[in-house]
């Protein structure tokens, strides 16, 4: 530890009071406070009270309205900044409301609060009581968060650069305390591809601002530098933790408080080179900081500003830790080495159905079927399609004409005569169409042809296709292989229980039609399948609602915000989402009905997101997470509420949620009677209020009780 004694505190007590109060303290003693440092917290937390009052106040799950992050500034002075959504990683993104308040210990209180004094902070035995216009808006407890990767095992194949034993992988590594300091060290191996996982943790230094607190960097190859910085609560930029130094800040910032345990898990690719020397492709990095995505395939053009090496060549290069004039410590460091063959891998193949036997979004699937060709053109050999022969409409007679009253006897005669012609020539031709069909489906869907593909497509598909064995070809899909659904793959297959379980959802009914323009909520901007929309946006597209339906099998990431959109209904419409089947994954998308849409640049991206991670291209979470079902469910009952019966939309939400906190299963079973409320008739029975208003009134009587 940096000699920091509780002496020197006592004698820095008169400036501290100083600070506190606002007046003007010289700039040798505030060198002097600005040089006070902890490393150890139980130090920290003995001898500086405000080391207990920083950090984090709120709920460790997604059902929060509010998050709170208190910076120590030294002195008893503090900023805070009061998060819409909850904590980052948890629900607050850069798109939601971030409220910065500031203010003072006194007389053994903290409050704080914005410069218009209309929201107010009061900390006090570890819980921080949020108010707005001196109404009590949330009561949120002081957490501690640890990264899900933190204390990770080296896999097999992994070179331990550090377990607390030994620095002998470090060019001037040292040890302190069991921990490696960073003294700019470099690794004695250099590398090209990996993946590398550290644990580090920045020291407390409450009277230090920017880039002099806590501040050293992990360089890639020597080349490209990861920030690390005490950057708890700041803005998140290119030269804080998380950032990819003077080349991109990071999507969240994801920094814990001082002297917490950190995690970085960094996969890098280097740049790559033809024949001649050429820079064929640019350096990537996919980011995890404590876990959550704050970089995805990031481009690196090239190195960062004060780089080790400055030069962008084929050559490897060693990891760097530098110093920069503050005491960080590294723990549990390793890399995964990736072979050179690894890089070059065998293009994957998906075998795409766009075969119609119900309704044909016919624009759609012509700009589909020109569109993801471009695509896989695009990927730079990452995947390509084969397309199933798909013989067009299916074959229809239409409906049989109707004699209006002024229709003489010859036009009816000459009008029944063309419908029998036409018809007759339908049944004809769709006894073709079905023999196609059932002859590509039986040459393409058997276990031998299904082998030579790596995933399989339904981009709009529709109707009962003759597939051989539906069951089959899931279990083929759960030995690793990849199923991506665009649109209308939910109105597919309706009647084959293993192909619906699998995509988890049948079509039922789309009371949002293709010509209206929605709001949906993006539960995880970091997630990679997602990371190209905001947290809340706009989309012009039919959006369905489903039967077989099961939260607690998918990892939702986009829903219909029902509170900005119309007509408003009280239940969860999820709108994509994933899951993994087996050792298989899916992908499904609502998206996809208008032609527009796939035009969509931002859309394209989304389709090859979703591809690439089906693929095992690219990583993101799976597991299950009904809580954000159950939490839009209660929000769309709320929003019905409001509109229904005449309920404070927020009051009702924010009760709801603090009773789904407390009891997840009753949450769910909530969600669940919602979801009813879809298949609920609008008649009244001899004239008494309706299921649906009936329904409506239960639920909120829930809520309230």
């Amino acid at each position: 530890m940096k000699k920091t004694h509780w002496l020197l505190g006592l004698a820095l007590l008169p400036f501290l009071d100083c600070l506190a109060k606002g007046q003007e303290v010289s700039a040798d003693k505030k060198k002097e406070l600005a040089a006070l440092t902890w490393t150890d917290p139980a130090k920290a937390a003995a001898e500086d009270a405000d080391f207990l009052v920083q950090g984090e106040y709120g709920f460790t799950n997604n059902n929060s309205a509010w998050g709170l992050q208190v910076v120590a500034l030294g002195g008893g002075m503090f900023d805070a900044y009061l998060l819409e959504g909850g904590l980052p990683g948890l629900g607050w993104t850069r798109q939601k409301s971030r409220t910065r308040l500031s203010g003072v210990r006194s007389n053994g209180e903290i409050e704080l609060s914005t410069d218009n004094r209309s929201m107010k902070v009061v900390l006090s035995r570890g819980k921080a009581l949020v108010s707005k216009d001196g109404k009590t808006i949330a009561e949120l407890p002081r957490v501690e968060r640890y990264s899900p990767t933190l204390g990770a095992t080296p896999p097999a194949g992994a070179i331990v650069l550090f377990d607390g034993s030994s620095a002998d992988a470090w060019e001037n590594g040292k040890i302190e305390n069991g921990l490696l300091a960073n003294n700019d060290i470099a690794t004695k191996q250099s590398f090209t591809d990996y993946t590398l996982h550290l644990e580090f943790r920045t020291p407390y230094k409450p009277y230090a601002r920017g880039q002099s607190r806590g501040n050293s960097g992990v360089y890639h190859q020597g080349r490209y530098e990861t920030q690390v910085l005490d950057s708890f609560g700041l803005d998140g930029k290119m030269n804080e933790a998380g950032g990819i130094y003077s080349i991109a800040a990071p999507k969240l910032n994801m920094c814990l408080p001082p002297l917490a345990w950190q995690t970085y898990d960094v996969d890098f690719v280097s740049a790559k080179f033809d024949g001649n020397g050429d820079r064929k492709s640019p350096a990537k990095i996919t980011v995890r900081l404590n876990g959550i995505v704050v970089h995805s395939d990031q481009d690196l053009p090239q190195t960062t500003a004060s780089a080790r090496i400055t030069k962008v060549t084929a050559e490897p290069g060693p990891i760097f830790i530098q110093y920069h004039n503050n005491p960080v410590y590294y723990r549990n460091i390793w890399v995964v080495p990736k072979k050179e063959v690894l890089v070059s891998v065998k293009t994957k193949k998906l075998l795409v159905v766009t075969t119609t036997e119900g309704f044909r979004h016919g624009p759609a699937i012509v700009a589909a079927q020109r569109i993801l060709p471009e695509l896989a053109a695009k990927s730079k050999g990452e995947f390509e399609f084969d397309f199933l022969p798909d013989p067009g409409p299916r074959p229809n007679p239409g409906q049989a004409p109707k004699r209006t009253p002024d229709m003489t006897d010859a036009q009816w005669a000459e009008k029944q005569s063309a419908f029998e012609s036409s018809s007759t020539k339908a049944k004809a031709d769709l006894g073709i169409w079905q023999s196609k069909v059932k002859d590509a489906f039986q040459q393409k869907f058997t276990a031998t042809e299904l082998e030579s593909y790596d995933g399989v497509v339904f981009s709009n598909t529709t109707g009962e296709l003759p597939m051989p064995d539906g069951a089959a070809f899931v279990n083929w899909i759960s030995k690793g292989k990849a199923f991506v659904g665009m649109h209308a793959a939910t109105d597919t297959l309706k009647g084959m229980p293993p192909y619906y379980e699998m995509i988890n959802g049948s079509f039922a009914g789309h009371p949002w039609g293709a010509g209206g323009t929605y709001n949906f909520v993006n539960h995880e901007p970091t997630h990679p399948v997602v990371s190209m929309f905001p947290s809340e946006f706009p989309w012009r597209d039919e959006i369905y609602q489903y039967n077989n339906f099961n939260p607690a099998s998918v990892h939702v990431l986009i829903s219909l915000d029902m509170a900005k959109s119309k007509p408003q209904f009280p239940y969860h419409v999820p709108v994509s989402w994933v899951r993994n089947v087996g050792s298989g994954r899916l992908f499904y998308t609502s998206l996809g009905h208008n032609p527009e849409t796939w035009e969509n640049e931002t859309y394209q991206q989304h389709i090859v997101a979703g591809l690439r991670w089906a693929l095992k291209l690219a990583e993101g979470p799976a597991n299950p997470n009904p809580s954000v079902s159950a939490e839009q469910a209660l929000k769309s009952v709320a929003i019905s509420a409001s509109v229904t019966l005449g309920k404070d939309a927020r009051a009702l939400t924010e009760k709801a949620f603090s009773k789904a906190r407390a009891n997840p299963e009753w949450a769910a079973k909530m969600a669940s009677e919602a979801d009813s409320y879809r298949k609920l008739p609008n008649e009244q029975d001899d004239g008494a209020e309706s299921k649906k208003a009936k329904l409506m009134k239960q639920l909120v009587d829930e809520i309230e009780k």
